[in-house]
């Protein structure tokens, strides 16, 4: 599941390897983009795409669905930073919802020490995340940091060399 799949990119390359993806994003005219490119690749039996608000009472059970049970992996790249707090919290209930065991959430976004770099694109919303705090929201939801990693040079675009942290989580053990 690509939550914030935006133009598809990442969804459509996990589906072009074997995978069966699901695409969340809240625009229509990114899922409809998804949508087109998925069927000029024929990619119709391996992707699909929903268009919902990551805060949506609706979503999970969506996601549900398409899922049919079994691991999943919950995927969000670059998109936890172009949220709200709110919407942060929504996307934490419906991971820790959806990670069950044998399935992970693995995540990348800009850290509170990118706050200041220059940007490449500067016109966009962007909330800076300190990862501890995350990995305390994340682990007060049930799911444990099994990898995190923070640093320059894992998402670079043009002259951007934003500082990002990505983790990997899965469900916590019961105590």
């Amino acid at each position: 599941m690509d939550v914030g799949c935006g133009t598809g990119r990442d969804a459509l390359f996990f589906a072009r390897h074997g995978c069966r993806v699901v695409g969340v994003d809240a625009s229509p005219v990114a899922v409809e983009l998804c949508l087109r490119r998925r069927d000029e690749l024929g990619l119709s039996d391996r992707a699909a795409f929903v268009c919902d608000e990551v805060g949506s009472a609706s979503l999970s059970e969506t996601l549900r669905a398409h899922l049919n049970g079994g691991p999943v992996v919950v995927y969000a790249r670059f998109f936890l930073h172009a949220i709200d707090e709110e919407a942060e919290a929504s996307f934490i209930k419906i991971a820790s919802e959806l990670v069950c065991e044998r399935s992970i959430l693995a995540v990348e976004f800009r850290t509170h020490r990118d706050s200041m770099l220059r940007k490449e694109t500067p016109g966009h919303f962007r909330r800076y995340i300190e990862p501890a705090r995350l990995v305390a929201r994340l682990g007060a939801s049930g799911l444990q940091v099994d990898y995190l990693v923070e640093g320059f040079g894992y998402a670079k675009y043009r002259a951007d060399d934003a500082h990002t942290a990505r983790l990997v989580c899965t469900r916590a053990a019961a105590a």
